[in-house]
C-alpha cells in the first residue's frame, strides 16, 4: 500500500489491482475494509496515516451532501441538472440522478434520506400519472 501511494499519490486502489509482483492489493484493501472493526490498533493507525479510507461509502455520502449544500446556497434549490459538475469536476448532477433511481431509494438509509430531505431534495421529479404513462404532463 505504501508503494502504491508513493507511485500514485493516493490510496484509491481500483478493483482488481495487482502489484507488479502479483500481490492482489485490491483484495487486501477490501479485506481491511470488511474487517475494520477487528483490526489491531497499530494496523488501524498505519492505515490511517497512509490515508486509506476504510469507509468510502460513508465518505462519498458526506461529499455528496456537502456539494448539495453548496449548490443549494448558490442556486436556492437542490434540483441539480443532470450534467452539472462542480468547479473541481465533481459530477453532482450524475450523483443526484443516481440517488433518484428506485433501487437506490429502496436501499437508502433513513438518516441519509432525512439529510437529503432537510436540503429540500426532491426524490421524485414526476407525478404518479407521469410515472404510470411514461410521459410528462403537457401544459394546457
Amino acid at each position: 500500500m505504501t508503494r502504491f501511494k508513493k507511485i500514485y499519490g493516493h490510496c484509491n486502489v481500483t478493483r482488481g489491482y495487482e502489484t507488479t509482483d502479483g500481490f492482489k492489493l485490491a483484495i487486501w484493501v477490501n479485506e481491511q475494509r470488511a474487517n475494520k472493526n477487528k483490526l489491531p490498533k497499530d494496523r488501524l493507525e498505519k492505515i490511517s496515516k497512509l490515508g486509506l479510507d476504510l469507509d468510502p461509502s460513508r465518505n462519498q455520502k458526506n461529499d455528496l451532501i456537502n456539494e448539495l449544500i453548496i449548490f443549494k446556497k448558490q442556486y436556492g434549490h437542490s434540483n441539480v441538472p443532470r450534467e452539472y459538475k462542480t468547479g473541481d469536476g465533481y459530477p453532482l448532477g450524475r450523483k443526484v440522478k443516481a440517488l433518484r433511481s428506485s433501487r437506490t431509494l429502496k436501499s437508502m438509509s433513513a438518516p441519509f434520506k432525512k439529510q437529503l430531505a432537510s436540503l429540500g431534495f426532491v426524490f421524485n421529479l414526476y407525478s404518479d400519472d407521469e410515472l404510470a404513462t411514461g410521459r410528462p404532463k403537457t401544459k394546457s
